[in-house]
């Protein structure tokens, strides 16, 4: 954990997160909890929390990770300290009750307490270090519990929902909803979620302080259920000076890649000349700055963290990488057309590509993925060569696959519940891609992963979806490999087409994207539209796709030679089409290879 800045005597952050949703008894099962624990520990890390996330718990694991994380608040004294439990609780004769998911002898409310934790245990455990900032618990369980014999085998004193509880000295708590209250048949308008959609949309509000915080949680709750639902604050605090869970900092300013000086001008770390880029600023060795580009997932290995500095670091010198999309695994993909353009040029492509699904194929799911291309990859790999992976995926809304190009009778908002048949059958499909990216992680090869391309034209069935529908998809998807499959060789490529409006309006946010790129099919590449849109994201730029939008054997591919560094400087690589698209069945596929802006595979 990084040290803090602050010179008062503050300690660090420290957070522990548990999601419980795979409870034994099937009625009292959740779907979300996982989830929105990852959620949560991304925007906590990027406010620089030391966070310990656990799921699942059964009761005697739930005491062991309260204990084990108890003794990182004893060990940093200072500490500002969160502790979040999304799952069920609930009250029995004055005590609140976390239950764990071994609840199969939970027949009735009395049975609760030999078989859960209580809340008081919690809190005295984590509150226990007196001279802490403040420690915080949140309690996200607006979902009723039901034992075997059902709510009627509650008594007077005990039932659903929680009950208010006095907290100690430097602790806040909030529960989702009031005292004894829950979101039993919540209309879908307000939904089990509600609490979490606003915890996650104030949680890391930077230089506010923690009461006004939790309060903004607390009304923006109230005011969209129209009133039927209010969290239950509980404080004791006195701090001074405010207690911010996320600060900003002026230490390192965020240098736009698109930033130049206006004169001649230098700095410390490099940046001379009126005009040199100042998008990543050279440093004399020994000296590296910090902060300036971190890859999205906050765990990616380190190969991966090395990829993403090099690509990144491309435009400043004049450089950018050579790509080429080698086919669909299992069903076109060879390596036929890199062997011609090795023997036309003389190089290899720096970037091979290809694509695991085959959205058109039709079958029982998940028969239309595959990832057999990636002995290819590997060795590619290991001559020093990149990865990238995408996925024109089956419609999954179809049982029997097929559909790339139609979205009739599909809810895209299904993609987020795996209840659905149609939640169940895109789980289905992700499964075998994150097996295929976690064979190439096993091999120590990391792949820019371009899912959802082409989003803002209407001819995939995930194209022209709303645009909040589809941010949460796309996010939802980033929290399912990285954090729920472990793949940490990623890096995210965010690629809608050039020639379909508004290219930026379906980015999922700083926190799910490595890379943003355009599919460009163009015969003129200087006509190429979205480009100052896109490099405003202040992202690593490519091109995601290339290809001529007439291919007939008449194009110019040098063309690109000569715009790239005159009019799309920030272009870190090309990933060309392949078949009739390829620049092998084009013009001008030496040029391409062989200037002097362009890295190959045999030169990186």
């Amino acid at each position: 954990m990084e040290d803090s800045n602050d010179e008062s005597s503050r300690g660090g952050k420290v957070a522990l997160l548990i999601g419980n949703n795979d409870y034994t008894q099937s009625a009292n099962k959740l779907t979300d909890s996982i989830e929105n624990t990852n959620k949560l520990k991304r925007l906590l890390e990027k406010a620089n929390f030391k966070v310990t996330q656990a799921n699942n718990l059964s009761e005697n694991d739930l005491s062991t990770t309260i204990a084990t994380f108890a003794q990182t608040t004893i060990d940093d004294r200072n500490a500002l300290v969160l502790f979040y439990y999304s799952g069920h609780a609930c009250h029995v004769n004055g005590e609140n009750y976390v239950i764990p998911i071994d609840d199969d002898k939970t027949e009735k409310f009395g049975d609760i307490p030999l078989l859960s934790f209580k809340f008081s245990g919690i809190i005295d455990r984590l509150i226990d270090n007196e001279s802490s900032d403040a420690t915080i618990f949140i309690f996200d369980c607006p979902r009723p519990y039901t034992p075997k014999k059902g709510l009627a085998s509650a008594s007077k004193n005990e039932g659903t929902g929680l009950i208010l509880i006095k907290p100690p000295n430097g602790a806040l708590i909030q529960f989702a909803c009031d005292e004894k209250q829950t979101m039993k048949n919540a209309p879908e308008t307000i939904g089990y979620d509600l609490y979490t959609k606003h915890l996650l949309k104030n949680i890391s509000k930077k230089d506010t302080d923690i009461i006004k915080v939790f309060k903004r949680i607390s009304d923006g709750v109230y005011e969209e259920s129209n009133r039927r639902q209010r969290p239950l604050t509980m404080k004791e605090l006195h701090h001074e000076p405010p207690i911010c869970l996320n600060e900003a900092t002026d230490l390192i300013p965020q240098i736009p890649y698109s930033a130049t000086w206006n004169n001649a001008g230098s700095t410390v770390i490099g940046g001379r000349g009126s005009g040199s880029t100042l998008d990543r600023l050279n440093t004399p060795k020994g000296l590296r700055v910090h902060g300036i580009l971190q890859p999205a997932d906050k765990n990616a290995n380190a190969k991966t963290r090395a990829i993403f500095d090099f690509i990144g670091g491309l435009p400043q010198q004049g450089k950018y990488l050579s790509g080429q999309f080698a086919g669909w695994s299992n069903i076109s993909f060879n390596l036929s057309q890199i062997n011609e353009i090795e023997n036309l040029t003389g190089h290899t492509p720096a970037l091979i590509g290809c694509d695991y699904a085959a959205g058109w194929a039709t079958g029982p799911p998940p028969s239309q993925i595959d990832y057999s291309c990636n002995e290819y990859l590997k060795d590619h790999s290991n001559k020093r060569g990149l990865v990238q992976i995408e996925d024109h995926f089956p419609n999954p809304v179809f049982p029997d696959g097929g559909g790339l190009r139609n979205k009739s009778n599909l809810v895209f908002s299904d993609l987020l519940k795996p209840e659905t048949e149609t939640g169940k059958r895109w789980r289905l499909y992700l499964d075998v891609v994150a097996e295929g990216l976690n064979d190439l992680q096993q091999a120590d090869v990391t792949a820019l992963y371009r899912p959802f391309h082409e989003m803002n034209g209407g001819w995939f069935w995930w194209g022209q979806q709303n645009p909040s529908e589809f941010h949460a998809v796309w996010q939802s998807l980033f929290d399912y490999f990285c954090n729920e499959k472990n793949l940490h060789n990623l890096l995210w490529v965010f690629a809608p087409d050039q020639g379909a409006p508004t290219p930026s309006m379906y980015y999922p946010g700083d926190d799910y994207v490595d890379i943003v790129a355009l599919d460009v099919y163009v015969d003129d590449p200087e006509k190429t539209h979205g480009y100052d849109e896109m490099i405003k994201l202040n992202k690593p730029f490519a091109l995601g796709e290339v290809g001529p939008h007439t291919p007939n054997g008449s194009f110019d591919y040098s063309l690109w030679s000569t715009a790239i560094p005159n009019h799309f400087k920030l272009v870190s690589y090309f990933h060309a089409w392949n078949d009739m698209w390829s620049p092998i069945r084009e013009k001008n596929a030496y040029a391409l290879y062989n200037n002097p802006h362009v890295i190959n595979r045999d030169q990186i």
